[in-house]
């Protein structure tokens, strides 16, 4: 993520779910991105300063089509625009039966040249760690929701997830999944 980013933690009003990683070793091979708790279970973030570049997969019925392989085209892509990518650089997944928009965070803002599929969001995200198996995203989603609705007094403008897991590691490491709910506007809660 950029450095400038600004995390905040909030205060936690239900027991947490996120992940603790008392696993045994996870294969070297894996490289996907572990995420520091306090950074980012049940955190603000200020996202006026971050940039996407925006992209989509077919889905059916909700599950992404090909996501490997859109994923590395958003890479290639991304890299073409900014020069590089930031270190475990978000890809965000948003909702849909049909067709799923996906995002990955870009670097070196400054040296972005003008794209329709740049998307700057503003505003904030409330961000929270959740242990997501198959079959449990729609549930946790709607907890997730309903959490930041309380907090904030309104529903977010738009959710995405964030897999932090791949084959290699997802199960020794509990499906773990960062949720982002995004508000456009300043807090109203």
């Amino acid at each position: 993520m950029s450095e400038q980013m600004h995390r905040v933690p909030v205060e936690e009003t239900n027991q947490s779910r996120r992940s603790e990683n008392t696993s045994p070793e996870i294969e070297e091979d894996c490289k996907c991105p572990r995420l520091d708790p306090d950074e980012w279970n049940a955190v603000e973030s200020d996202w006026n300063d971050i940039r996407f570049l925006r992209g989509a997969a077919l889905a059916l019925f909700g599950v992404p089509l090909r996501f490997e392989a859109t994923r590395n085209t958003l890479v290639k892509t991304a890299k073409q625009l900014s020069g590089k990518l930031p270190e475990d650089a978000m890809i965000l997944i948003g909702s849909g039966r049909f067709r799923r928009e996906i995002l990955i965070e870009l670097d070196n803002l400054e040296t972005i040249p003008d794209n329709k599929r740049i998307f700057a969001p503003g505003g904030f995200s409330f961000t929270k760690i959740y242990e997501a198996p198959w079959g449990q995203m729609r549930n946790l989603m709607t907890e997730f929701e309903t959490q930041a609705t309380a907090r904030y007094g309104r529903r977010p403008d738009k959710t995405w997830v964030w897999y932090l897991t791949c084959q290699i590691c997802t199960t020794e490491r509990n499906f773990e999944t960062l949720f982002v709910a995004h508000y456009k506007n300043e807090k109203t809660g």
